[in-house]
């Protein structure tokens, strides 16, 4: 995918996180790109302000897997089931800032997410990659020119209420769990006062 966007002449612009391994196989082919290519560029890991101000400069946030450009890919540890449902912080991050999201419809929840809040959604197919300038010219285009959203419900303070509200109702469901645990065992203890020594262990298991 890298490659591609490169060969376009489109500027990429990749950060690590501070947890991940600078070794890793993956980071090394990032770097040989680097030093290849004057579009591919390789970043230091952002935090805090400096973070979203380094958001602030860029005009399509990417969330593609190469298994859905490149078929031949393959994605060792994640599952078909896992990749249609997973979500991203990031895609978030993007949509804050305005920016354009190249994503995949199989990813299904990113999908939603992005047709819903994000000015502009790009496929980032097969057909996309092959020549994707000028689709993301005119997607650029049609991101100046794409009316406000609201993301009001996707910020913190817009959040916060809801899993107020569900936390409280988690808590709730749980003592009344609780209730129901000591009331049984109480009522098997209570059993087991008159019952013979006989009796096979495993009816005493939920004390």
């Amino acid at each position: 995918i890298a490659q591609s966007l490169c060969a376009a002449r489109i500027h990429l612009h990749v950060y690590l996180n501070l947890a991940q391994n600078h070794d890793d196989q993956a980071v090394k082919e990032y770097r040989r790109l680097a030093a290849e290519s004057g579009y591919f560029h390789f970043e230091k890991p952002v935090t805090g302000e400096a973070y979203w101000q380094a958001l602030q400069r860029y005009d399509f946030g990417l969330s593609v897997f190469d298994r859905y450009v490149f078929p031949h890919e393959i994605s060792e540890g994640h599952s078909e089931d896992y990749i249609r449902g997973s979500g991203s912080s990031r895609l978030t991050d993007y949509i804050q800032m305005k920016m354009g999201i190249i994503g995949s419809p199989r990813i299904r929840f990113q999908h939603f997410w992005a047709k819903r809040y994000a000015p502009v959604f790009v496929h980032g197919s097969p057909e996309f990659f092959a020549n994707p300038r000028p689709t993301l010219e005119a997607a650029l285009a049609a991101k100046e020119a794409a009316p406000p959203k609201d993301r009001s419900r996707i910020t913190v303070q817009g959040v916060s209420p809801r899993l107020s509200k569900f936390y409280a109702h988690v808590i709730a469901a749980g003592q009344t769990q609780e209730k129901s645990i000591e009331t049984t065992a109480i009522r098997i203890n209570r059993a087991a006062e008159s019952t013979p020594a006989s009796l096979p262990i495993s009816a005493l298991e939920l004390v």
